[in-house]
This record gives C-alpha cells, sequence and structure tokens, in this order.
C-alpha cells in the first residue's frame, strides 16, 4: 500500500502545476480587467510590494476555498463511486474514510497546492509591478500581427499553422497541463500492466474453500501430483513476503522446475537451486535489490518468528511481475511459514476449465476407499467396508451399490457437512473362480474357492536342530485350521484348536518339506536346518484398503508371531511407500504382537519432516514390506488411483479461480483495483479540464475585443465554435507530443531513480503503442472540450457585451474599479 502511495504522490506534485497554471490564468485575467486602477495606484505612488501581497492574498484566498471546495468533492465522489460499485456487486477493501493516517498523506499535499496557488498570484501580477504604468495595458493586451506573405508552399504551411483568435502562447501551458494528464494515464497503465499477467485466465489457481486470501489459504502439497497425472501443469507455492533495507519484495516457496513450467520462466544465468539454502532471482528484482549470481540473502519468517539465509544461484526472466520475485525451494519456505507437506495454493497453466467442470460434475459424497477379502468361499458372503465422505458443507445423500459378478447389493446413506463414515456390506459369492467387486468406480479382484486353501504365514528361512518350532495354519481368509496334519520330514503332529502345531525339527542340517493338510486341501512348503541360524518370528501384514485414491491413507496391520520356545527380541522394520520405520518388538514365547500403521498419511509426517519426503502418495502401485535381520517376513500391495475420480475429489477439496495467487492477494488489499485505477484516471481527466480551461479562458479573455468583432460583423456562434476548435486542434498537436515526451522522460527518470517500483515490482517504462494511442486521444478531447468551456460565457453574450470586456457572469455593473 505503501508503494502505491509513494509512486501517487507523484499526482500531488502534478496537482500543484495544475493549480499553479489554473491560479496564474484566473489571477491574470484579474489584473488584466483592473489594469485602470494598477495604473492609478502606481501612478500615484503605490509600491510594487503593495500589489504582491494584494494579488498574493487575492490568489492564495482562491486556492484556500478551491480546495476546501475540491476536498468535499473528493470525498462525496469517492463515496459514490464506492457506493455504486458496492450495488452492482463490485469486490472493495479500501475505505473511504478520513482518518489519522489518511491526514497525514493529505495535508502535506494541501499545503504544497496552497503555496502554489499563493506563488501563481504572485507571478501573475508581477509584470505590473515592474512595468512602467504608461506601458500596463501595451504589456497585458496581444498585439494582433499581420499577415505574412511569401511563396505559395510557405503561405499553405502558415495557413495551416496559424491560429485565428488563440494565440501560440497558449501552448506551454497546455502542454504543462497535458504532461501532468498524460503522467498519470502512463502510471496507471503501468500498474494495468503489472496487474494484467495477475489475471490471465489461462492458468488458474487452487486454494482452500473459504480462505479470504490466497496466503491464509493451507492445502496438501501432494494435489499438485494429481494434477500433473491428469497433464494439467501445477506449482505448490508458498508466498514469503520480505523487505530488505526497507523496500519490500517477493519471496516465493516453489519447485523451480514446476514454477518455471506454469510461468513460462527462463533461466538466463547460473543454474536451479539444488538444496534448501539456494534460490533463483528474477532479473528486475535483482536490479531493484542490487543482487546477482552469487550474493547471499537473509529471509525473515513471513508468519513465524524465524529467519534463514540462502545463496542466489541462477538469475531467470519471465512475462510481467514473473521476474520481480526471489524463488526459494518449499523446503525453505516451510522453515520460514506453513508446515512441511502443507502450501498455501497450487498454481495452473491451461486446463483450468476442467478443473472447474469438475468442480460442478464431483458426485457431493465421494467413496475414498474399498476393502474387501482376497478370497473367499462359495456360498458365503464376502464383507466390504466402504470409506465415504460429504465433501459439501450440507448434509448429502447417495445410494451406494456393490457388484460382485452377477450378485449386487445396495444402500442409501446421509452424510452431514463433512462427516466421514465406514460403510460396511456384504455380497454373497456364487461362482467359483476369480471374479470382479465394483463399488462406484473402484474395483478388486476377488479369488472365490469350494473349500479355503490353507495358509501358513511366512515361516523363517532357517531354524536351528532339534529346536520345536510352532507352524500357525490358516485358511486365506486368516480363520484358524483345527485338525490339520503338519509333516516335516518323518514326524507329525495336528493342530490343535488356535490352529497351532508344535512341531520338532530334525537334528541334522538340511532342508526339508513342511507339509499341511486336511481333507484334500494341501499346502507345501520349505525349511532349512542350520546350526547357529537365528530364531526369527513369523509374520503378516495386511493393508485394509487395497484399491485406494490420492487422498485416502490406507492402514496395514502388522502380526508378528513367536514361533519358538523362548522369547525373543528383534529389530522390526516397516517399508512404507513414504518411509521405513524401525523398532525394537519384544514376542513372548509362541505368543503374536499386533499393530497398526497408517500410509501415506499424517502419521508418516513425522519422519519424513527431517528427509522433506512428501507423504502424498502419487498414483500407481505400492508394496508393503516387514523386515527383519535383512529378511522379508511380510508384504503386502495396494493400487493409488489417480483418474477422473480423484480428480473430483480434488475440486471437492478445494476451490479454484482464475488468475493467479498474488492476483487475489492485491485483489484482497484493494479490493477491485480496476476500478481505483479508472477513478484515478477520470479524476486526473477533471483537473486536466480545470487547467486548460482556465488557460483558454485566460487566452479567450485576452482576445475578447477579437471575439466581439466576429460576433459584431456576422459570425454566429456555429462559426465561432469552429473557429474556437480549429485553433484548439492547432495548438493541441504540438501540446500532446510535448506532453507526451516529457511524461516518457520522467518515467525513465523515475526508472532510473530506482522510484518506479510498486511493492517490489519494477514497473516497466516501455510503454505499449494503445496506451500512448489513448493518452493523446484522450487530451485532444480535454483540449476541445476545455476550450468550448472557457467560450462559453462570450458566445452567450451580446458582442456589444463581449466587446466592452462584460460577460454574463461578469456585468460591467458589477465589476470593481479598485483593488
Amino acid at each position: 500500500m505503501q508503494g502505491v502511495v509513494s509512486l501517487l504522490g507523484l499526482a500531488v506534485l502534478g496537482g500543484g502545476v495544475l493549480v499553479l497554471v489554473v491560479v496564474y490564468n484566473v489571477t491574470r485575467m484579474s489584473v488584466r480587467d483592473r489594469l485602470d486602477a494598477i495604473e492609478v495606484v502606481r501612478a500615484t505612488g503605490g509600491t510594487p510590494r503593495r500589489l504582491l501581497v494584494t494579488f498574493g492574498v487575492r490568489a492564495g484566498l482562491l486556492t484556500i476555498v478551491g480546495i476546501a471546495l475540491g476536498y468535499a468533492l473528493g470525498v462525496i465522489v469517492t463515496s459514490a463511486v464506492v457506493n455504486a460499485a458496492i450495488i452492482v456487486g463490485l469486490r472493495i477493501s479500501l475505505a473511504p474514510t478520513v482518518s489519522p493516517a489518511v491526514l497525514r498523506i493529505i495535508v502535506p499535499g494541501l499545503a504544497v497546492l496552497l503555496f502554489a496557488g499563493i506563488g501563481a498570484g504572485v507571478l501573475a501580477v508581477r509584470p505590473a509591478t515592474i512595468t512602467p504604468p504608461s506601458r500596463l495595458k501595451q504589456a497585458y493586451t496581444p498585439v494582433s500581427k499581420p499577415k505574412r506573405t511569401g511563396k505559395r508552399p510557405m503561405q499553405r504551411l502558415r495557413t495551416l499553422v496559424d491560429t485565428t483568435v488563440l494565440r501560440w502562447r497558449a501552448v506551454v501551458p497546455a502542454a504543462t497541463i497535458l504532461t501532468i494528464f498524460v503522467l498519470v494515464v502512463l502510471l496507471v497503465g503501468s500498474l494495468v500492466g503489472v496487474l494484467a499477467p495477475l489475471a490471465k485466465t489461462s492458468g488458474g489457481t487452487i486454494t482452500e474453500p473459504g480462505a479470504p486470501y490466497p496466503m491464509a489459504s493451507r492445502i496438501d502439497a501432494g494435489y499438485a501430483d494429481l494434477l500433473r497425472d491428469q497433464g494439467v501443469k501445477a506449482s505448490p507455492e508458498i508466498i514469503v513476503v520480505q523487505v530488505r533495507n526497507g523496500q519490500p519484495y517477493l519471496a516465493r516457496g516453489a519447485d523451480w522446475r514446476s514454477f518455471a513450467a506454469v510461468s513460462d520462466a527462463t533461466l538466463v544465468a547460473g543454474r536451479p537451486p539444488k538444496h534448501k539454502y539456494e534460490a533463483v532471482i528474477g532479473r528486475d528484482l535483482a536490479r531493484t535489490l542490487g543482487l546477482g549470481v552469487g550474493d547471499s540473502v537473509t529471509l525473515g519468517g513471513a508468519s513465524s518468528p524465524a529467519f534463514t539465509q540462502v545463496t542466489i544461484t541462477g538469475e531467470f526472466t519471465a512475462d510481467g511481475i514473473g521476474d520481480d520475485q526471489l524463488i526459494v525451494p518449499l523446503s525453505t519456505a516451510h522453515d520460514l511459514s506453513t508446515d512441511p507437506g502443507t502450501v498455501q495454493f497450487i498454481r495452473t497453466k491451461g486446463e483450468g476449465s476442467r478443473l472447474s467442470r469438475s468442480q460442478s460434475d464431483a458426485p457431493d459424497v465421494i467413496v475414498s476407499g474399498v476393502s474387501a477379502p482376497s478370497s473367499a468361499i462359495r456360498g458365503h458372503r464376502i464383507p466390504i467396508r466402504i470409506d465415504i465422505r460429504n465433501a459439501r458443507s450440507t448434509a448429502q445423500t447417495r445410494t451406494l451399490t456393490a457388484r460382485f459378478g452377477s450378485a449386487s447389493k445396495s444402500r442409501t446413506v446421509t452424510l452431514g457437512g463433512g462427516e466421514e463414515r465406514t460403510v460396511r456390506m456384504n455380497v454373497s459369492a456364487s461362482t467359483v473362480g476369480s471374479q470382479t467387486l465394483r463399488v462406484g468406480s473402484y474395483t478388486q479382484s476377488v479369488d472365490v474357492y469350494r473349500h479355503s486353501p490353507l495358509a501358513v504365514p511366512s515361516l523363517p528361512s532357517q531354524a536351528p536342530p532339534n529346536g520345536t518350532m510352532a507352524v500357525p495354519v490358516r485358511t486365506e481368509s486368516g480363520a484358524n485350521v483345527s485338525g490339520a496334519t503338519v509333516r516335516i520330514g518323518d514326524r507329525t503332529t495336528t493342530t490343535n484348536e488356535d490352529g497351532i502345531a508344535l512341531v520338532h525339527l530334525p537334528g541334522r542340517e538340511g532342508t526339508y518339506n513342511l507339509t499341511v493338510e486336511k481333507g484334500n486341501r494341501v499346502n507345501r512348503s520349505s525349511i532349512t536346518v542350520a546350526s547357529g541360524a537365528a530364531r526369527s518370528p513369523m509374520g503378516t501384514v495386511d493393508v485394509t484398503s487395497t484399491d485406494v485414491s490420492t487422498m485416502s491413507h490406507p492402514t496395514a496391520n502388522i502380526v508378528l508371531f513367536n514361533p519358538w520356545s523362548q522369547p525373543i527380541t528383534r529389530n522390526i522394520s516397516l517399508v512404507t511407500p513414504t518411509t521405513t520405520v524401525t523398532r525394537e518388538v519384544s514376542i513372548p514365547p509362541y505368543k503374536s504382537v499386533v499393530t497398526t500403521r497408517q500410509l501415506g498419511g499424517t502419521a508418516d509426517a513425522s519422519e519424513t519432516a527431517e528427509s522433506g519426503t512428501n507423504d502424498m502418495l502419487s498414483p500407481g502401485n505400492y508394496s508393503v514390506r516387514v523386515v527383519t535381520g535383512g529378511r522379508t517376513i511380510a508384504t503386502d500391495s495396494f493400487t493409488v488411483h489417480g483418474d477422473s475420480r480423484t480428480f473430483s475429489t480434488l475440486a471437492r477439496n478445494t476451490d479454484y479461480s482464475s488468475g493467479s495467487g498474488i492476483g487475489g492477494a492485491v485483489r484482497g488489499v484493494f479490493g477491485n483495483f480496476n476500478l481505483l485505477l479508472l477513478v484515478m484516471v477520470v479524476l486526473a481527466g477533471l483537473t486536466a479540464v480545470g487547467g486548460t480551461t482556465a488557460t483558454f479562458a485566460q487566452a479567450v479573455h485576452a482576445r475578447r475585443r477579437a471575439v466581439g468583432v466576429y460576433r459584431a460583423t456576422g459570425a454566429n456562434r456555429l462559426r465561432l465554435v469552429r473557429i474556437l476548435l480549429t485553433d484548439a486542434c492547432r495548438l493541441s498537436i504540438p501540446a500532446i507530443i510535448v506532453a507526451i515526451i516529457a511524461a516518457l522522460l520522467t518515467l525513465r527518470l523515475l526508472a532510473v531513480a530506482g522510484l518506479f517500483t510498486v511493492f517490489g515490482v519494477r514497473l516497466s517504462p516501455q510503454i505499449p503503442l494503445p496506451i500512448l494511442l489513448l493518452a493523446a486521444g484522450s487530451a485532444l478531447v480535454l483540449m476541445c472540450l476545455s476550450v468550448l468551456i472557457a467560450a462559453m460565457p462570450y458566445l452567450v453574450s451580446e458582442p456589444t457585451a463581449v466587446q466592452r470586456g462584460t460577460t454574463p457572469i461578469e456585468p460591467e455593473e458589477s465589476r470593481g474599479e479598485r483593488l
């Protein structure tokens, strides 16, 4: 905000110039009307100081009245614009109230205007103080120049250049006023040029629903992986605002490759950052801060008391505001702002409408996971677990249908706003073989048997001679099998009611077959008997949901069993898709230890924070292993989907809007920034009309007798208007050219001095041609409008009154003959 106010403070200096021109012209007309009285004062001993003080006070009073009226009009117009914007539904964040902070800006500006008015009055009367009384009228009355003759081409040129009523001396004040107007238009054009890339609709920003502005948003960085899987360029980012030597600028936490893909940024020097203490800088920001490749920058926390230091390793260019930023790795921004794995928003390029459509097409109640046994018995029911979530803030209803082969089962559920629930259903298995279970768009293969096959958990690869080992026998569905025969070598035993058989191992080393039988069901495996073999535990791992989305976090159930007659203590490692967790576990003889672990969720965050690993699971196939002593004793797998169903889940979990995150932030600070700039241009146009009207009024006032002659000799009002507009156009062309050149030079000087910067963004002094043409056309319209307003009193008056120097707004009987 302060950056914008400082830049627009130039308008105060421009206002001072306008007041100077207006008051000078008004005072000069007043002096011209009172030349007789001034001549008497000078001839009777009046001092020049008396004239300077008198007209200086008059100009000061005139300026004070103008300031008071202008202040009141400004407050009224601003409030009216804001109220009108609110009525039509535009977002306005700036409150037009006069506070002490506002007065600290306004009062010095008004003081500048007052002194400019007093100075203008003194300058206007100064010729009357240094000119002899007998020559005063000659000094304030323009002398008509005779028509010059010459060769025909020169005559044509003079015909085009010569004016009829107005004089060329009006070009200088008119050019001065137009310079201020054009400068304001170009400043506004530069600001719009900065904001234009922020409002691009080719991409968009994904934020947390209900966040008041992008920096208050918190979403999972893993959403970006899902978008990339769908072919959408995505960059998860964090804004970390900074100040260096009093200059605010923008630092952004982002992966360089993703940022470059979304922003069309190109590295022109150095290399990308390789770790969290390196960064790349935009070329414009490098010029603004005086930094380059190899320099170090200290960064402060944006939302927490923290700081770090990064070394600039590269320099890049991008469009608009793109290269006015410092890009640091996400891990660096996490130290200064959000938690690991969390970003403020995700910027996208292209395909934005696809996400927007998914937001409207996605179901309200989302199926986030389905779990069912991998095997079943014909004639038995299969238990199905369905995880669902209401993505809306209000209660929603959905009918869930589970299909298994030719059988199906439906259930209607109602969830409150944001509620999550697990729904359990059963379907019957009627056909032997591999069958497909379908719930919505989720599928899972289930093997159906006549009788459940026997299963033995992963046996130790080696065992000591003459040892006693407990062998658990289960079905594929996990039920204990009692009365099963377990044979190893020539030794045979039977499982008890818990499905456990105590097997005495052979005394000789070697590899033996281990056979488990019950009825016509047989399970065969092998075991090696070796001296010095370590007693390892047996284990199983089961992932509850084998078919999940990137938004879900399945759970792994781990069962460790000690098959030996003595307690064992071992380091057990659980290898998950995102990390490896190792713990020491003690298991009593013939006992089990059960534990659970969430995969890819917050449970892994603490272990992965140090390494910077992202705990969001990308689409793909994953395995989970239980490892001890370098040997895998249990394994399972699951699939993470990244198809349209999870794309819809993403759409329901976030808000999508066109444009960039910074555009949303600017709108959050300024409201409708375009409306603010439009009001500035309109006010600049009004002030320019006032200034040029005063200039032309003074010029017409000086030539009022010539206007009266035209009127008296038969020239009607329309012809006189054409003459005045022709003169105005002839004067406007050089005035506009001078104004544009002066405004461009001023912008160039501001850029060289480092003052052409707003919130760390270096504005470009290269103004597009359409904006220049708009400024020139607007200036020409203002000049023509001003000359019509200035000449209006002389057009509506009688010719005799014009020649005498009186008009309806200044009747002869009211003219003062004294100071």
